[in-house]
């Protein structure tokens, strides 16, 4: 299974606390956002996660590698604002006919 992570979103509704940093790399409940989501998807046999980030994108990938350096990461870039399904879309060069797929945007945390 792979695991889409658009995560190129501005956060705009949470500054100040996105002015510096990545919204999915806002503190809730002691975490980051992106540590919820991955601890959430532990249970699953996942491949590979897909990243979409914006042009900030290291802090995430970054992030990962710190934090969770044994899982397979991939990043690919949204250079403009187009919509989650374009976000998505990107991640075509990481998938493959017939592979499962699950997309988790960072707006909430399960």
């Amino acid at each position: 299974m792979k695991i889409v992570l658009p995560v190129a979103g501005k956060g705009t509704r949470l500054r100040p606390h996105t002015h510096t940093k990545a919204k999915s790399l806002v503190n809730v409940a002691g975490k980051t956002v992106l540590e919820h989501i991955i601890e959430r998807l532990e249970s699953l046999p996942v491949d590979e996660y897909i990243f979409i980030t914006d042009e900030n994108g290291s802090q995430v990938a970054d992030f990962m590698t710190r934090k969770f350096p044994d899982l397979n990461c991939s990043y690919y870039v949204q250079e403009e604002r187009l919509g989650p399904a374009h976000a998505v879309a990107l991640a075509a060069p990481s998938v493959n006919p017939g592979d499962d797929l699950l997309i988790v945007f960072n707006d909430t945390i399960f």
